[in-house]
């Protein structure tokens, strides 16, 4: 499986000056929750990215083996929730980085 984010992580006064697409919404969590090969949608909260993803495979059995460039921060704290994460089937990347606003791939999930 691999492992997005969706929305970024935002702090303070960011939160309140972020744009479009920046924060993730209801209406996208709802379609994820829809698809079948979405697994699994986590909040990121203050501790970022990097933390929730690994605790997602630790939680699971398995091992996250992180992509070697980033787009964003996973370090950076999510603040109140404003991004997710998500494990994903490989069948729907495509679809999701086509359909879906601010996503970016972190990682693969792997068998222990």
């Amino acid at each position: 499986a691999a492992v997005i984010s969706v929305g970024l992580p935002k702090v303070g006064n960011e939160v309140i000056s972020a744009k479009g697409s920046e924060i993730v919404d209801y209406k996208t969590i709802y379609k994820m929750l829809k698809n079948d090969l979405i697994y699994e949608i986590v909040p990121v909260g203050s501790k970022g990215i990097a933390y929730e993803a690994a605790q997602l495979a630790r939680n699971n059995g398995l091992i996250l083996n992180l992509e070697s460039k980033q787009n964003i921060d996973i370090k950076r704290s999510g603040g109140p929730s404003t991004s997710v994460i998500a494990a994903i089937d490989f069948q729907c990347i495509d679809d999701i980085l086509d359909t879906v606003p601010e996503v970016n791939v972190i990682g693969y999930l792997k068998k222990n």
